[in-house]
């Protein structure tokens, strides 16, 4: 994940380990994908059908 972040600027990484030290879960966004969200429009839907 520290090569990620290196190579890919902008990019948010996380490793979550449990208190045995295990893996739980990880993050990755990449750093263009970051950039890209915050220029996207907007959109609500509602869907009729319930």
């Amino acid at each position: 994940m520290s090569m990620v972040e290196k190579m890919n600027p902008g990019s948010i990484t996380d490793l979550v380990l449990d208190e045995d030290s295990r893996f739980k879960y990880m993050f990755l966004a990449f750093g263009a994908c970051v950039k890209g969200y915050r220029c996207m429009r907007k959109v609500v839907t509602i869907d009729g059908n319930g």
